[in-house]
């Protein structure tokens, strides 16, 4: 449910209650009035719309006035009263609960409650305003209409002035107080203990009423004195069970009161039924006001004393939390020692504090005291206590002296709190910051402190003097930017986004320039801190200029070590390659030769002519990519990664070595792979690989004879992944002893080898991302097997 429809329930609620209560408060007014005087000694019906005018909000006033007017329209059409004095009646009533609630309102500032003394004295005023106001519209509407009222005017207006004041403070009260108990009170009230007490206060009131006012044979009624008698029992009410009890327990007095006088019973029993009345009234109306002050007095004293002990539990909790004592010294006149009050400690001298000081800080402190005591010094000192245990602690005491009227120090007061973990932690910072310090300026890398915010340097380390050229000096409080250190605007985009980024970050390269100009390549490394309650970081920079110097000559070495290599395995297939040439220049030099005697013959046989010159241009394309060939294998340069298909690479190179083959007399046997995926790499590095492995296994098979050497290459998907090419022989196979070592630089089964060939094969597989792997076949011969990925 919305909170609008709520609200909307809760006042048709209000009103209802409203127009019930006013008339079944009508009803016990009249019963309540003493004949022949038409002015009921009580009169509910107005303090029931003051106090759900009270209650409610101001904007609902109006609907609960007007829910009113139904019910006093019946009661009083019931007794015969004219309609004119029914609408001024009813226009006076509305009128004394309007001025009321809005005094009230308009000097509490808010909902009226009944457990505060001051919104108790502002509740009497206002109702007394209001019936006071009010009183003379009653009092002028019954003169003018004429018949509804015996005696002059102020008599009239007393009468309703007195009987609408006890209303208001008997009534009021009861219905605010009942419509505000809460839920936790509410059960306190309905507690066990709580009900056992409010059954003997309500029989004990009930019963000391009962003999005074009521019971006609009691022979107390004519006794004034008795008229007291209730009086323990209401405050008993206002003590223990606030304004709820203080009204109710009124109410019932004032109704049983009422009710012997009626009947011509009690002390109130006067000369006249309206000196009765008013005897009553200004009984109960002094009476109430005190014990509704003497019951919110009471509440507001058990709320101080509930908050003084949260208030002195939150102290201790808060104490202990921050390890802190409270202390108190009296300081007898003429006596610097005095005496120590605490919490946790009894009384002891002044003498005993000092003996729980360390002896090294004990003149400190008495000094500290002394000052303190004599000069008005501020007592601020920190110094070891040393427990029973043997365990010393820090602490920090701090207080002052009071004195007396006569300027004389009386007490002295403070706290001592226990500083051990801060000094501790203290102690660890300073080590850490003068380790960090050490290590800043020795460290090997150069180090740079700059401020988040602006890239300001704050400092800078001895390394990054030397590596830059700039000194610590010139450094400070500028940029690196502004140096400027960057070399390039790529190298300057790469320090906007160190700068720029949230987190850590590591092995950056960028290029910088020393003040001298030099290029330095370096690695970053950057790392955010807070100094001084500024957000910074740290960068470091790691200078391998000649780290990548010695990198690439390396990297040349390498490649001229793997060209020499192919050098190497050309050179030894060179006769093959001279007789690879020769053939197809030879057939040039036949084929020319014979086309010229055959030009010197008439007539020239023209097709004969054409043949010859085909085959010579078929010769020269063979000696040409025999030549392009081997310049592709001399050549030396970087290398140039492309999609390779093992198949291809396999026939290209058992074309190119197909002379040598024969030479040897070997048998060739080819198991390629359909559909075989293709691989990134150097076609001319993976070319010398697989020629170089062939070249091994036919000097693997010299010892063989001649119709017994057989060569296989295979080709194959290893797994989802892989791929590879196989050299299989039928040679000797592979030693035992050093099989292990086959790939180590210098390790050779040739009597002439300098064993780099498979050191260089395996280095170009692993540069290539895969592997080149030796073995021995089951039978006979050795296997080698070149493990390449498959592109993706």
């Amino acid at each position: 449910m919305s909170r609008i429809a709520t609200d909307r329930a809760s006042t048709i609620v209000a009103a209802v209650l409203v127009c019930v209560g006013y008339y079944v408060g009508a009803r016990v007014g009249f019963a309540f009035t003493v004949h022949p005087s038409p002015v009921s000694i009580l009169w509910p019906p107005n303090s029931i719309l003051l106090a759900a005018l009270l209650l409610m909000p101001p904007r609902t006033w109006a609907l609960l006035l007007l829910a009113a007017f139904p019910a006093h329209l019946a009661i009083q059409l019931a007794n015969d009263i004219p309609l004119t004095m029914i609408l001024l009646w009813f226009v006076s009533n509305c009128s004394q609960a309007l001025i009321g609630a809005a005094c009230v309102r308009r000097l509490t500032g808010g909902p009226m409650r009944f457990d505060d003394s001051r919104h108790v004295g502002v509740f009497v005023l206002g109702s007394i305003i209001g019936v006071f106001l009010s009183g003379f519209l009653d009092a002028g509407f019954v003169e003018f209409v004429g018949g509804w009222g015996e005696g002059p005017f102020w008599q009239l207006w007393r009468a309703r002035f007195f009987s609408n004041v006890l209303a208001d403070l008997t009534v009021v009260p009861a219905i605010v107080a009942w419509s505000q108990v809460d839920k936790s009170r509410l059960r306190r009230l309905f507690s066990a203990p709580s009900i056992a007490e409010a059954i003997g206060l309500g029989a004990g009131l009930i019963g000391v009423s009962v003999l005074v006012f009521v019971w006609r044979d009691s022979g107390m009624g004519g006794i004034p004195a008795l008229l007291y008698a209730p009086v323990p029992f209401l405050v008993w009410a206002a003590v223990r069970f606030g304004s709820i009890g203080t009204s109710t327990a009124t109410m019932v007095v004032a109704l049983l009161a009422t009710r012997g006088a009626m009947n011509g019973i009690g002390p109130f029993v006067g000369s006249s039924p309206a000196d009765s009345a008013l005897s009553i009234q200004l009984c109960l109306i002094f009476t109430s006001i005190p014990l509704l002050l003497l019951s919110a007095v009471m509440r507001e004293r058990r709320r101080a004393e509930h908050a003084a002990v949260f208030n002195e539990e939150s102290l201790k909790l808060a104490l202990d939390a921050a390890q802190m004592t409270i202390w108190d010294w009296s300081l007898p006149p003429g006596d610097g020692a005095g005496r120590h009050e605490s919490s946790e400690s009894s009384a002891a001298p002044f003498g005993a504090m000092l003996r729980v000081v360390h002896p090294d800080d004990q003149p400190a402190v008495a000094e500290a005291i002394t000052a303190a005591i004599e000069k008005s010094a501020p007592w601020d000192i920190e110094f070891r206590v040393v427990r029973p245990d043997g365990n010393v602690r820090w602490v920090m005491g701090k207080g002052e002296v009071l004195r007396d009227e006569g300027g004389q120090p009386a007490r002295l007061l403070g706290v001592n709190v226990d500083i051990t973990d801060r000094r501790r932690a203290d102690e660890a910072a300073r080590a850490s910051e003068e380790l960090f310090a050490r290590a800043f300026r020795s460290s090997p890398d150069a180090m740079v402190i700059s401020r988040r915010a602006d890239g300001q340097i704050i400092d800078v380390n001895d390394r990054w003097e030397a590596l830059f050229g700039y000194t610590r000096v010139t450094a400070v409080g500028r940029t690196m930017a502004e140096l400027p250190l960057a070399a390039g605007p790529e190298n300057e985009a790469t320090l906007r986004r160190l700068i720029e980024a949230p987190g850590p970050v590591r092995n950056v390269e960028a290029q910088f320039l020393t003040r001298a100009g030099e290029l330095r390549e370096t690695i970053i490394a950057t790392e955010s801190v807070e100094m001084g309650g500024h957000a910074c970081f740290i960068t470091t920079i790691r200078d391998i200029t000649e780290r990548q110097r010695a990198q690439r000559e390396a990297q040349e070495q390498r490649q001229l070590l793997t060209h020499l290599g192919r050098v190497a395995v050309l050179g030894e297939l060179s006769g093959a390659l001279a007789h690879e040439l020769s053939q197809p220049l030879t057939a040039i030099l036949s084929n020319a030769q014979a086309a010229r005697r055959m030009l010197t013959r008439q007539p020239v046989d023209l097709r004969e002519i054409d043949e010859i010159l085909a085959d010579i241009a078929s010769a020269d394309r063979r000696a040409g990519e025999v030549i392009r060939r081997l310049r592709a294998m001399f050549k030396r340069g970087e290398s140039n990664r492309q999609l390779l298909d093992l198949n291809e690479v396999t026939r290209d190179v058992l074309d190119f070595a197909r002379s040598d083959l024969l030479t040897r007399h070997v048998q060739v046997t080819t198991r390629l792979a359909s559909e075989l995926p293709k691989v990134r790499g150097d076609s001319v590095q993976v070319q010398q690989v697989l020629l170089n492995l062939i070249v091994n296994g036919c000097e693997a098979m010299i010892g063989n004879d001649p119709n017994d050497r057989s060569l296989v290459i295979e080709t194959g998907v290893i797994d989802h992944d892989t791929v590879s090419v196989s050299v299989l022989d039928n040679g000797s196979g592979i030693r035992a002893d050093i099989l292990d070592q086959l790939f180590e630089p210098f390790v050779t089964t040739k009597h002439q080898g300098l064993g780099l060939g498979l050191t260089i094969c395996r280095s170009i597989a692993t540069a290539h991302g895969g592997q080149l792997w030796a073995g021995n076949n089951e039978d006979r011969g050795s296997a080698f097997r070149l493990l390449l990925p498959r592109n993706e």
